[in-house]
């Protein structure tokens, strides 16, 4: 059975976005689709803006390149921390 809220997201890493943020990436060169959640800080390097767990970047389709041109939309915002 599959949840309401569809799949479980996979993880990903944004240096200036909450951790709990949810997202859709698509792959630009493909169209592939996936939804992240932002479990980490990262990337650690210029010109990047996510790091995607290895599942998500096999759902992308992007394991060979190790990176892709990417649209990013933010579904929500991670709740305040207390």
């Amino acid at each position: 059975m599959t949840p309401a809220r569809g799949p479980a997201p996979e993880s990903g890493g944004v240096q200036l976005i909450g951790f709990g943020t949810e997202a859709v990436v698509t792959n630009l060169a493909n169209g592939q689709v996936v939804r992240v959640r932002i479990t980490d800080r990262g990337p650690h390097t210029r010109q990047r803006i996510l790091d995607l767990s290895y599942a998500a970047a096999r759902q992308l389709a992007m394991l060979q390149t190790g990176t892709a041109r990417v649209q990013v939309e933010w579904l929500t915002a991670a709740p305040p921390r207390a």
